[in-house]
């Protein structure tokens, strides 16, 4: 003999069982929202290291160099090699379509060298001919 259908009703949704547990649906959507959870962690990481809150301070912070030596330790240079650097080229490209975009304005305001300085040359400058681990140098 089957059991009647239980209607229940879980966060303002009905769910219907025979046993009175929740639902298989209710069940897979708890699950969804649970293995969110390290793809919202994921981004906040990508996002923090793209906006520069993490690297710069990461060497100061954590030394990285090693005592009595301004020379960067394998460390900070993993760091850069993994994150900064790839950030940088994503900063060179998105500034240079920015660049491109603001071109006629930039024009039209006579300040083309300093928005091309500013969106394309210091990032490039800070990606490609900054040394390995050193993210304190000016080039």
């Amino acid at each position: 003999m089957n059991a009647p259908l239980a209607l229940t009703v879980h966060a303002g949704r009905p769910m219907f069982s025979r046993d009175g547990k929740l639902s298989a649906t209710f069940r897979d959507h708890a699950m969804y929202k649970q293995s969110r959870k390290p793809a919202v962690m994921a981004l906040v990481l990508v996002v923090s290291l793209a906006t520069g809150f993490v690297p710069g301070r990461l060497s100061a912070a954590t030394g990285m160099y090693e005592p009595h030596s301004r020379e960067p330790s394998a460390g900070a240079m993993a760091v850069d090699v993994v994150a900064v650097r790839p950030l940088g080229i994503v900063a060179t490209v998105l500034g240079t379509g920015l660049f491109i975009v603001s071109l006629p304005f930039s024009a039209l305001g006579g300040n083309v060298d300093e928005a091309a300085e500013a969106l394309v040359v210091k990032p490039a400058r800070f990606t490609f001919l900054r040394p390995l681990g050193e993210y304190d140098a000016h080039y």
